[in-house]
Order: C-alpha cells, then sequence, then structure tokens
C-alpha cells in the first residue's frame, strides 16, 4: 500500500488579496499564512478593554471615558474602536467590567479606575 504525501503549497495572489481583504474587514486583525502547514492564522488587535487598562495603569486618580480614549489615541491605541461614538462604546465597556466584579472600578458617576487588589 503506497501513501501520497503533498508539501503544503504557497498562496496563490488570489488568496493572498482575500487574506488582506479579511484583515482589513476585522478591525486590524492580521492574517499570517504559515507555509509548513498551509493554512491562514488570524491575530487580532488587543481587546478595548485590555487597551483601557493599559491606559489606567498606574493612574492615581480615577478618569473618564473621554480622558482614557484621548490618552489611549496619544498613545497609539484603540485603533479598533471605529464608528460614530468610541467613546460611548468604551464607556460601555467599562461599565460591563464594572457590574462584572472586573478589573475596573466606579468610585463616582462617569469616572473610571483600576480596581485595587490586597496583596
Amino acid at each position: 500500500m503506497s501513501t501520497t504525501t503533498t508539501a503544503p503549497r504557497a498562496l496563490d495572489d488570489d488568496a493572498k488579496k482575500a487574506a488582506e481583504a479579511l484583515s482589513i474587514a476585522n478591525g486590524g486583525a492580521t492574517v499570517q499564512h504559515n507555509p509548513k502547514t498551509g493554512k491562514l492564522a488570524v491575530t487580532r488587535p488587543p481587546s478595548t478593554l485590555t487597551q483601557a487598562l493599559q491606559v489606567l495603569k498606574g493612574r492615581r486618580r480615577p478618569m473618564t471615558a473621554q480622558e482614557i480614549y484621548d490618552t489611549g489615541i496619544a498613545k497609539g491605541l484603540f485603533a479598533s474602536l471605529k464608528g460614530a461614538t468610541p467613546v460611548a462604546t468604551l464607556s460601555a465597556k467599562l461599565a460591563m467590567a464594572n457590574k462584572t466584579g472586573g478589573p475596573v472600578v466606579r468610585p463616582e458617576p462617569g469616572r473610571y479606575q483600576l480596581r485595587r487588589t490586597e496583596a
């Protein structure tokens, strides 16, 4: 009995264009071809909440969603936040992280900071 194996094939031009279009459509996700396996791998950017936590890290005073967004944009974050109301989207994500016992607390209305952990 004989088995036939085939070497992974390289992506043709059409597949490369499709991968690039998929990357653009997915809010900055990158699509890369693994020549060893012949498969595509999708790498997503950090979530909006993860990026907000990067902004809040090291801050001693609570910040509004607008301040977090402005600071994040200055640092090159929040590229995936597109649409008419990115600050409202960020505020909703922060509010959900507060309600679910996540890493964010709201010490006063409209202001957020990292939850302090007891060591």
